[in-house]
């Protein structure tokens, strides 16, 4: 069975919690990335801040990104997996919490990511069949429950 650490990204880009939110916009931009992971002074994962999490913050307080921080904006639980927990397990985090991306996580260290994406690209290895542990059927339902919409709805629109 194939683990998390065999498809996760290691390449993770991280920001401060009292980085501004234009500098962790910047760093998505440059990567071309949707999110980054937030890390406290020592380097630690506490939370993953989205593209979308930066764009409702600054909708909603009406206020420049520089003018906003991480902290104010970010995730408040981090839902992480280790590398060596199976792709099942990192689908059903997913799934739970509908979440699109999992930090990985190892002796409290931040280690890689894991994000839809990666599945979605090992279940296209070998169409039809499961390949490095995960089916497109899996990932499709992955994806189908993470998209369900909230319930009650967060707010409403006026």
């Amino acid at each position: 069975m194939t683990s998390v650490g065999e498809i996760m990204n290691k390449h993770v880009k991280t920001c401060l919690i009292g980085d501004t939110l234009e500098s962790a916009a910047m760093k998505m931009w440059d990567h071309d990335i949707g999110c980054v992971a937030v890390v406290d002074g020592e380097g630690r994962p506490v939370a993953v801040l989205t593209d979308r999490d930066i764009c409702m913050a600054a909708y909603i307080q009406g206020k420049l990104l520089a003018e906003l921080r991480v902290e104010s904006v970010m995730s408040r639980e981090l839902i992480a997996c280790g590398a060596s927990d199976s792709l099942q397990a990192a689908e059903t985090l997913m799934m739970n919490h509908q979440v699109r991306r999992l930090p990985v996580v190892e002796d409290g260290k931040l280690i890689g990511i894991l994000a839809m994406n990666d599945l979605a690209r090992a279940a296209a290895m070998k169409p039809g069949q499961k390949h490095n542990g995960v089916s497109a059927a899996e990932v499709e339902a992955t994806l189908a429950a993470i998209c369900q919409p909230r319930t009650p709805p967060l707010t409403s629109a006026v």
